[in-house]
């Protein structure tokens, strides 16, 4: 697993587990808004689009991006501070649009390294 990046996550105000359908849903209007937007991450590839759950968990989340630290401590420090800088507009943006198309879904968005 990567060290740090751009994670989404999705919830249903029911807190009910989303349905193969509906994360296929998810992932097909991110990706076209990633593409519309020409959004791209910090490495400048597009973003990931897949949703997923873990298990019987009730929310679904995306890793939108994905990087490794290098070991050397200063040089970690800043590509996660460059990353935060570049993707944290993104992230906002892609939340903005999201809830638009799915008005019954709160969604939340982090740049950071993962827990």
């Amino acid at each position: 697993m990567s060290d740090f990046g751009a994670i989404l996550t999705a919830y249903k105000r029911d807190q009910s587990s989303f349905s193969p359908t509906q994360l296929s849903e998810l992932s097909k209007k991110l990706k076209k808004i990633i593409r519309k937007k020409e959004l791209i991450n910090a490495i400048e590839e597009p973003y990931n689009h897949r949703f997923e759950r873990l298990n019987e968990e009730p929310h679904a989340f995306v890793r939108l991006s994905e990087y490794y630290y290098d070991g050397e401590e200063e040089l970690d420090a800043e590509a996660l501070a460059e990353t935060k800088e570049i993707e944290s507009e993104d992230v906002k943006l892609i939340i903005k649009k999201l809830t638009k198309y799915f008005p019954k879904l709160s969604f939340e968005g982090t740049v950071g390294e993962w827990k």
